[in-house]
């Protein structure tokens, strides 16, 4: 993600120009080193963020909005309808789902953000995309063709394309027996070794 990229979404949704200053000045003056037997020379930063820092989180949310809302999906009304809006994607964070009512729809809704995003150094993870569809469709980023998949976890939950839940259920108590193992050593034994200690009860008048 390009650093100017980042300062330009910030400017677009109103940020203070004094944290925008702030932020250009942190990260143009960025470098790195590669140490291997001795300290290699200051290797200059041009794009990314600043891995730990907890703002990078949000500075990436705001690149990835700018890229949203340079779309013109409402107008074209693609997605899901809802009242007099449609409702075209869920995002968490990096995790992005795009709604279409036809595979048409979708690969086009496939190229806009790939296109969008590419001008600011992002890429799209072809590997952990997926379609998921009553019936197989074929999608293609820059040629290269995506799987379909019939359930997926999205955030952390098993999505299902037919609304069965069971598989999420019993991933979940998998998950749960995974947790119990490591401690029912000290949860079904039937003696525990309490350690005393002494204390000294202060009644405050």
């Amino acid at each position: 993600m390009e650093t100017t990229a980042i300062l330009s979404a910030l400017k677009e949704q109103g940020v203070d120009d004094a944290y925008i200053n702030m932020l250009e000045h942190i990260y143009s003056h960025g470098v790195s080193r590669i140490q291997l037997l001795t300290e290699g020379q200051p290797i200059h930063l041009e794009r990314g963020v600043r891995q730990g820092d907890s703002i990078s989180p949000k500075l990436f949310i705001s690149c990835l909005q700018s890229i949203f809302c340079k779309l013109d999906w409402q107008e074209k009304k693609y997605g899901l309808c809802i009242g007099e809006e449609h409702l075209t994607n869920l995002r968490f964070a990096d995790d992005i789902v795009l709604i279409a009512k036809s595979t048409g729809e979708l690969q086009q809704m496939m190229n806009d953000p790939a296109r969008e995003s590419s001008r600011v150094g992002l890429n799209v993870n072809k590997a952990k995309t997926k379609i998921m569809s009553k019936t197989p469709a074929s999608i293609n980023i820059n040629n290269q063709p995506l799987g379909n998949v019939t359930n997926y976890p999205y955030p952390g939950n098993l999505v299902s394309v037919d609304g069965d839940h069971e598989p999420e259920v019993a991933r979940r108590i998998g998950l749960a027996w995974n947790n119990f193992k490591k401690v029912d050593k000290y949860l079904i034994q039937s003696k525990f070794k309490v350690q005393k200690s002494k204390f000294e009860v202060i009644t405050i008048v």
